[in-house]
């Protein structure tokens, strides 16, 4: 009985370490630390990027980064999906993410995006600390999902906004197309419609919903 409860036990742990690695991987530099974009690869190699510039993975995995001036850098990695990178973009800065399904992440100044080399097959997942503007590209068989410290995002295809920094109290997602799910740490489920925005205080555990100007949200 203690052996199976051991099992159990082991099993459990793994499984939360499994999903939350994304989670853990951002947390290897801290965005106030920088004065330049960084790019860090699976093995906590880091790559100076230059302001505006866009970093691409293609379907084999490969890195294509797109400079301002026009320049282009190529990276070869072994695209497993159990490799993870990350974004971070400090302050005074932005960058974009273009990821292997096709989807695009324009990232907000302050913040990190972490994401997977290789997406696994049945669901699309990235990790958010700070804010940025996301056009999913659609999959109806492979969900797409943000995560942050206090939400999670679901999408099939649509654009939104999230803004999740982790000093503030309340963080927010705001629909422009399609349809999206939050869960956040209350456990309560949302639906959110096109011009909507979904906010949750993380002090006093309560959300709610509301009719925004997208373009307030997104101009940027």
């Amino acid at each position: 009985a203690s052996i199976i409860v051991l099992c159990v036990v082991a099993s459990m742990l793994w499984i939360f370490r499994n999903n939350n690695d994304l989670q853990y991987f951002a947390q290897y530099l801290s965005v106030d630390s920088l004065r330049e974009i960084q790019l860090v690869m699976p093995d906590k190699k880091q790559i100076t990027l230059a302001n505006l510039s866009e970093v691409k993975l293609n379907s084999g995995g490969d890195l294509e980064i797109d400079l301002p001036k026009g320049d282009r850098i190529v990276m070869g990695t072994e695209g497993r999906k159990n490799d993870l990178c990350q974004l971070i973009v400090p302050g005074g800065k932005r960058a974009y993410l273009v990821l292997t399904d096709g989807t695009r992440v324009s990232v907000h100044p302050g913040s990190k995006v972490a994401f997977p080399i290789q997406f696994a097959p049945k669901q699309r997942k990235v990790y958010l600390e700070g804010e940025a503007f996301l056009e999913v590209t659609k999959n109806p068989k492979r969900p797409f999902f943000v995560q942050t410290k206090q939400m999670e995002v679901s999408v099939l295809g649509t654009s939104f906004n999230v803004m999740a920094y982790p000093k503030q109290n309340v963080q927010s997602v705001v629909l422009v197309t399609g349809h999206v799910k939050v869960k956040s740490e209350n456990g309560e489920e949302r639906k959110i419609e096109p011009n909507q925005c979904y906010t949750f205080d993380r002090n006093a555990m309560v959300d709610k919903i509301g009719t925004v100007s997208t373009d307030e949200y997104t101009s940027w």
